[in-house]
């Protein structure tokens, strides 16, 4: 599971600063005991509070010993299902993070919610479905990606690892199906996705997918173009020769979001959905902004 370790460095004498700018980000479950992790360079005892808006969630003490990491452990209290609270963790009254309490399960009502969105999984090295049947996820599979041209309603989630080099005629159809409005996730992919001659209206970039796009930047697209692993590295590439010629790298790019002219849409997950985060509870709310994103 790739860890996003957020180390924060506080130099803590005599006390522990405050950030005016954008606070680390950390995601807690609610409801039970949480490590959040810190650095120290001294010995120091302190007070903590998480508080939401005016009021104080939860307090307590610590003492760290010495230079180096430390667990602050947080017992968080219970939220209904579903439901999540932007609070800041202070330490002896400065800011330290921004934490996101949230319930563990953001699937209120699993049946309803997943009726109103729908998935209908292509799943080749039945990595995807796995993940899916753990999470007590409900989903389609699609037994060929000939049936994909079938589904109606919802978001086809192509599953980690899918070759398109070996699935051949995979991407010209889902560009297909996309051009008539579809929806597709594509998680983790390998070897060439040709876009070219699709109807593509818009392509955004993002580094960070939280949650979904503040920070993508918009680029209008007209030449010929293809997605890639280069060196294990998904890249965007233009030119005649669609695997090495005049490539332009996307390597900082998390999120590639492909808008089609009449509302179809693809979007690349270049890192698989939940082993990409920190925390399990974190995992399934991107999920969950990510399927409602996909399907508004």
């Amino acid at each position: 599971m790739m860890k996003r370790l957020l180390l924060l460095i506080l130099f803590l004498f005599p006390c522990f600063p405050s950030f005016a700018e954008e606070l680390p980000i950390r995601w807690l479950e609610a409801g039970k005991e949480n490590n959040v992790q810190i650095f120290t360079t001294v010995s120091l005892s302190f007070e903590w509070y998480l508080r939401f808006e005016q009021r104080i969630l939860a307090q307590g003490k610590a003492a760290v010993q010495g230079k180096g990491p430390h667990d602050l452990k947080i017992k968080t209290p219970p939220l209904n299902p579903g439901i999540q609270l932007q609070t800041t963790l202070f330490a002896n009254e400065n800011s330290v993070y921004k934490i996101i309490l949230a319930s563990p399960d953001p699937f209120e009502d699993r049946k309803e919610w997943f009726d109103k969105h729908p998935i209908a999984l292509y799943d080749p090295e039945k990595t995807t479905a796995e993940i899916f049947e753990a999470e007590e996820i409900p989903f389609k599979r699609l037994r060929s990606f000939a049936d994909i041209e079938a589904v109606e309603q919802g978001v086809v989630i192509i599953g980690e690892a899918t070759d398109f080099d070996r699935e051949k005629g995979l991407a010209e159809l889902l560009l297909q199906y996309s051009a008539s409005g579809g929806t597709v996730l594509i998680v983790a992919p390998k070897g060439i996705f040709p876009l070219f001659p699709a109807p593509i209206h818009m392509m955004r970039f993002a580094e960070s997918p939280k949650y979904l796009f503040p920070d993508a930047s918009k680029r209008e697209k007209g030449e010929t173009l293809a997605l890639a692993i280069v060196n294990n590295r998904l890249t965007l590439i233009s030119g005649d020769d669609t695997r090495f010629s005049g490539y332009k790298s996307v390597d900082d790019t998390t999120i590639i979001d492909i808008q089609l002219k009449n509302n179809g849409r693809i979007i690349f997950d270049r890192a698989p959905i939940f082993t990409q985060w920190e925390s399990q509870v974190e995992s399934r709310w991107y999920f969950k902004s990510l399927i409602e994103t996909l399907s508004k």
